[in-house]
């Protein structure tokens, strides 16, 4: 028996423990940092500023020296070659046709001598006679040009055989030389650029992305302070409802008790049936109303975890929940509004002036392309094949210095045009910074006297709760006594419980007001 009673005990501690764990209890701070910490506009501003701040670093790269590398294989399906086939034949075989030239010449100088000493034998009968009468010496006369023939034969042969050759071979030599092997080429080059002078673009595109960077983080203080506002709003939308609730129940109750004291009466005679419908009518549309408030508080619930980034079916209770019309503390309001303050303050303002900025910024960067450029390029090319030595198959590369200047002439009024359409940018950001102050002065003057406005509406408010209190009892002690019928009663708690709920609604009007002047004066952070 003492297991099981233990045992039962532990169960309920342990459900005890579950069900306080998944209520999650919120402050108004609490429910502000998860708002921000969860919020996805929040998020994607972040991210813009991150993106900002890398723009801004790519943006100054624009002062250092680039440096590229650039490789390329290039595959032909021919050779160049200076020379033509015809030249390039004569020059392999270049030996070879020094023989021939070289035997054919022989032999018709040999013919020619031949000739010749004939004729001069012919022409001498005292020669011709001798040789008539010398038959060897006649015999060695007619064999003399076949011997002249085998010794140029001999000699074209030798030159065929020993120097032709080499002559083939030298000249090869020439026409390889004149033969550039682009079948595969190559080519690698590393160029270093640095510029000198741009006309002042680079350092306006630099500035630019400094400002936009301002102006995100402008952005992202205006978007959380847009969250905190809906944030406030949503926690004492719930703070409010929460205390009409208990209002309406407490109503409730006392219609209760009210329609069991009416029913006595009724029995001693001292109440009609007619005041006993008009009580249980009251008690009916008092329920109505418990439930109509429970289910604003779930809706309002459900909107403020989606704010802070719970899980809308979340069970939470505010910390603030429990506070009452007499419980309320309204902190102190805003003292008087500076304008000049507000508008140095506010994000907005701050957004524009960078915006205008920018704009000039732009106006600079237009004017740029009427100015010159200047900047200094320096580099090393190697290719395969070289000419640098010959024609080589292999790397050769040389390095190489210059400075660029760009200066423009003539664009046909392009950049006049660019110019002025520029410069009309900047008025309107001019103009829009101007309206922009007069909306935030005429706003925050507004938000002045609603600020003043909310606390004699709270000032009334409590004057009235107070009277209202003082004739409900009066109302109730005059029933008892039976001077007062029971519908003057009815119309005394119906009293008491509007001036209750007008005193919460003056409470968190009052105070979201002084909310809305912090915002439009610039110091949201400082709010509650």
């Amino acid at each position: 028996m003492r297991k099981l009673i233990f045992s039962v005990l532990t169960a309920l501690a342990c459900t005890i423990q579950i069900a306080s764990a998944e209520t999650q209890v919120l402050t108004l701070d609490s429910c502000r940092a998860l708002a921000i910490r969860n919020n996805n506009d929040l998020k994607m501003s972040s991210v813009k500023k991150q993106k900002a701040y890398y723009d801004r670093k790519a943006a100054f790269t624009k002062f250092l020296p680039r440096i590229t590398a650039t490789g390329a294989y290039i595959l032909s399906s021919k050779d160049i070659s200076l020379l033509s086939e015809e030249t390039q034949d004569k020059l392999n075989n270049l030996g070879t046709n020094a023989g021939a030239a070289m035997g054919q010449s022989l032999q018709q100088s040999t013919q020619q001598m031949t000739q010749q000493a004939m004729q001069q034998v012919m022409q001498n009968p005292e020669l011709m006679q001798q040789m008539m009468q010398n038959p060897q010496l006649m015999q060695q006369m007619m064999q003399m040009p076949e011997k002249i023939n085998g010794l140029t034969q001999n000699v074209t042969n030798g030159f065929n055989q020993t120097v032709a050759p080499k002559l083939n071979a030298i000249g090869g030599e020439i026409v390889d030389e004149f033969d550039i092997d682009n079948t595969n080429i190559g080519v690698i080059s590393v160029m270093l650029t640095q510029p000198i002078y741009m006309g002042g673009k680079i350092a306006a595109y630099h500035n630019i992305m400094k400002k936009v960077e301002q102006l995100t983080n402008a952005q992202a203080v205006g978007k959380e302070n847009d969250v905190i506002v809906e944030t406030d709003e949503a926690y004492w939308r719930i703070v409010g409802l929460e205390s009409k609730k208990r209002l309406a129940q407490s109503y409730l109750r006392t219609i209760d008790t009210l329609n069991k004291d009416v029913e006595k009466l009724i029995d001693a005679g001292f109440a009609t049936k007619a005041d006993g419908l008009k009580v249980r009518v009251k008690l009916n549309e008092a329920k109505v109303s418990v439930i109509q408030v429970e289910n604003g508080i779930t809706l309002s619930k459900m909107l403020l975890c989606q704010i802070c980034g719970l899980d809308m079916n979340s069970d939470i209770q505010l910390a603030d929940a429990n506070i009452d019309a007499d419980g309320f503390v309204v902190p102190e309001t805003t003292a008087a509004a500076n304008i000049d303050e507000a508008i140095k303050s506010r994000h907005e303002m701050q957004s524009l002036a960078l915006a205008k900025e920018i704009s000039e910024e732009k106006v600079k960067i237009a004017r740029s392309e009427y100015l010159p450029t200047v900047a200094l390029m320096g580099g090393y090319t190697t290719t395969n094949p070289s000419a640098f030595d010959g024609i080589k198959n292999e790397f050769g590369g040389m390095w190489n210095v210059g400075v660029v200047v760009k200066v423009p002439v003539v664009t046909c009024g392009e950049r006049i045009f660019k110019v002025r359409a520029a410069k009309e940018e900047a008025k309107i950001a001019e103009y829009q910074y101007d309206e922009a102050k007069e909306k935030i002065t005429l706003q925050v003057n507004q938000n002045t006297q609603k600020v003043a406005e909310a606390s004699q509406r709270l000032h009334t408010a409590k004057e009235s709760l107070k009277e209202a209190q003082e004739n409900l009892r009066y109302a109730e002690v005059g029933m008892k006594e039976g001077m007062i019928p029971v519908s003057d009663v009815l119309q005394a708690e119906t009293a008491l419980l509007k001036a209750q709920s007008t005193a919460i609604e003056a409470d968190i009007d009052l105070l979201l007001a002084d909310l809305y002047l912090k915002k439009s004066l610039g110091k949201i952070q400082n709010a509650h």
